[in-house]
């Protein structure tokens, strides 16, 4: 997002860890912050990002797109699209990278300032949560044949969480 922040060496860190593991996708931390909030630096000397590899854990992430550091070939599927004119778009992206994607790893350094307001949509009540109804049907209908049935279980206790207002 436009108004977040990066620490200078999260490229770099991505980049590295994908080739080293050979990796597709490399999912990240963020670390949450209020506006106008000072964070803090990064530790001097750099950081030393070690990754895992994540398999079914990967749908428990935050669904965030900017949370995601994607090999460009998984981009060029036509299927793997944000939905346009909706809010919550994340979401049927997040899902389809999943299935999309065999490895899959995760940085173990925070090195995303997220930027937290209270007008975002994250924090939004009203006809924006309308939109949840489609996304949650989308999202459906990418895992519709799904071959591991924890992803199904994932989903429904993530959109519980949307709906009511916990978790992301």
């Amino acid at each position: 997002d436009s108004d977040d922040l990066v620490d200078t060496t999260l490229v770099a860190c991505c980049v590295d860890c994908a080739q080293q593991m050979d990796a597709e996708l490399v999912t990240y931390e963020c670390t949450p912050f209020m506006d106008g909030a000072p964070i803090s630096p990064p530790a001097p000397g750099g950081v030393a990002a070690e990754a895992e590899p994540i398999a079914a854990e990967y749908f428990r992430l935050p669904h965030l797109a900017w949370l995601k550091f994607i090999r460009r070939t998984l981009l060029r599927d036509p299927a793997l699209r944000f939905p346009v004119g909706l809010y919550y778009e994340d979401w049927p992206f997040h899902w389809r990278l999943g299935l999309d994607t065999q490895r899959r790893v995760q940085l173990g350094a925070s090195l995303y300032h997220y930027r937290q307001r209270a007008t975002s949509i994250t924090g939004s009540t009203g006809r924006k949560l309308l939109d949840l109804f489609v996304i949650h049907s989308l999202v459906i209908d990418i895992l519709d044949g799904a071959a591991d049935p924890e992803v199904g279980r994932i989903l429904a206790e993530r959109g519980i969480g949307l709906v009511y207002g916990v978790g992301n």
